[in-house]
C-alpha cells in the first residue's frame, strides 16, 4: 500500500487482505504501511475487519513501519490499541502474503 488509503480504496486494502488470509499456509499477515501517508475511517474499518478475520484464522496480524502521520491516526483514534505494530524494518519481509 502506498498513498492515501481512503473510501476510494479501502475496499480492494480490505479484499487483499481477506484473500492473503484465505490462502492455505498463511502463517502470519504483516500489513505494511511504510509508504501509506493517510487513513481514513473507511480504511480504518478495513483494517479492523481484516483484523477480526485473521483472528478467527488464527495467524496474527501485525501493521509494520507506519508513517508518523498513520501512527498518530492510529493513536488518536484509539486503534493502535487494538493492533500488533511493529517498526521493525524486517517485519514487512513476507513469510507469506503480504499487501
Amino acid at each position: 500500500m502506498a498513498g492515501e488509503v481512503d473510501v476510494a480504496s479501502a475496499d480492494q486494502v480490505q479484499e487483499a487482505g481477506l484473500a492473503a488470509l484465505s490462502e492455505a499456509g498463511c502463517l502470519r499477515l504483516t500489513i505494511d504501511l511504510s509508504r501509506v501517508t493517510f487513513l481514513d475511517s473507511t480504511a480504518l474499518g478495513a483494517l479492523i475487519a481484516i483484523k477480526n478475520a485473521a483472528a478467527e484464522a488464527q495467524p496474527p496480524l501485525t501493521l509494520a513501519n507506519p508513517t508518523r502521520a498513520v501512527t498518530k491516526i492510529l493513536q488518536i483514534t484509539g486503534v493502535a490499541q487494538i493492533f500488533t505494530i511493529t517498526t521493525d524494518p524486517h517485519a514487512s519481509e513476507p513469510v507469506k502474503p503480504q499487501i
